[in-house]
């Protein structure tokens, strides 16, 4: 099979994306000891494809399915973090403490294209060695059915980082995040209660490790 061969269909499948974000940004010295860093990000994206994959090749007829893969998912989000953020002397030695929320909420609502008349599956057979790109000769329609999927996460952590030397720094943290999802299935604007899932969750991580700074252009470090 040459590896060029295209099993897709020209007059079936295509790719749209679109993306619209916007981001609010505050930097602040509050007084001479502590300065805030906040940022917020809206955004609406699509994301809109029917993609053929070759599936279940025949080497007894030489043929081959080109089997549509589809979406149209409009995804709307929400997200913030604040970051207050001071340093403190030890001695020679300098710490960095960042204290930060953050906070999040998406919406994913996918609505996908479906193959008409009705529970036709799109696929068609091609010749394994020679497909033709344009031999579909469908209709596509949309989905009925729209799978909601809308997510909320929250997030607190400190930070510290502390400079020994000019060739040596050490850093650690731990964050708290909480989650919750909620999952449903609409057929013509009416939910099916049998597709309809939730869960929530809560979990603690940490890291720390070193930095190792021979040059001033350069650094090596290691974490966990």
């Amino acid at each position: 099979v040459n590896l060029d061969n295209f099993y897709g269909q020209t007059t079936r499948d295509y790719w749209e994306t679109q993306a619209d974000i916007m981001t609010f940004k505050v930097d602040s010295q509050l007084n001479d000891d502590w300065r805030i860093s906040s940022q917020t990000r809206y955004g609406e994206t699509n994301n809109s494809y029917i993609a053929g994959a070759p599936s279940g090749p025949n080497y007894t007829t030489n043929t081959v399915n080109s089997s549509p893969k589809t979406r149209d998912q409009d995804n709307t989000y929400i997200g913030h973090a604040t970051n207050f953020i001071t340093q403190i002397e030890q001695g020679d030695m300098l710490h960095t403490v960042v204290l930060g929320v953050e906070l999040t909420k998406e919406k994913m609502a996918n609505l996908p294209p479906v193959f008409l008349p009705a529970n036709s599956a799109g696929n068609i057979t091609l010749d394994l060695y020679n497909p033709d790109p344009d031999a579909w000769s469908g209709t596509i329609g949309v989905s009925a059915n729209e799978t909601s999927t809308d997510l909320v996460s929250k997030a607190w952590y400190v930070m510290d980082t502390l400079e020994i030397n000019r060739w040596w720094q050490v850093f650690g943290g731990v964050r708290y995040d909480y989650f919750e999802l909620d999952r449903q299935v609409a057929v013509n604007d009416y939910v099916d209660t049998a597709s309809v899932a939730d869960t929530k969750d809560t979990f603690l991580n940490w890291h720390t490790g070193v930095v190792f700074k021979p040059a001033l252009n350069g650094s090596i470090y290691a974490s966990v």
